[in-house]
């Protein structure tokens, strides 16, 4: 059977390797339903290159219903980078946990 969650939790420390490690797996993963990074550095910078130009290409990306990234250092920049890169992508998640990342009602508003 096929991976379909993928949990990855305090998984590496700088966030030049944490955007190339994230853009690695969801390319070159199976299908997952689930992806879960949590507490790895993808502050705002990172998740502009990882977010809004990788993962608007990823077709593996189309499969994921669940998406959890909680204390990757978005903030409200980040939070509104995802939130349009999956809109355009026109996908639809189930569940999706932005926790512990600083984002305040301005961010929350991009969702």
């Amino acid at each position: 059977s096929a991976l379909r969650a993928l949990t990855l939790v305090d998984f590496i420390r700088e966030p030049d390797d944490m955007a190339h490690a994230v853009r690695h797996l969801l390319t070159s993963a199976a299908p997952l339903e689930q992806l879960t990074v949590a507490y790895s550095p993808l502050d705002v910078h990172h998740a502009a290159e990882v977010l809004s130009d990788g993962l608007r290409d990823v077709q593996s990306l189309r499969w994921i219903t669940a998406l959890s990234l909680p204390g990757c250092r978005l903030g409200d920049e980040g939070c509104r980078m995802l939130c349009e890169s999956l809109a355009a992508a026109q996908h639809c998640l189930r569940s999706l946990d932005l926790s512990r990342n600083g984002i305040t009602a301005a961010g929350v508003a991009a969702v």
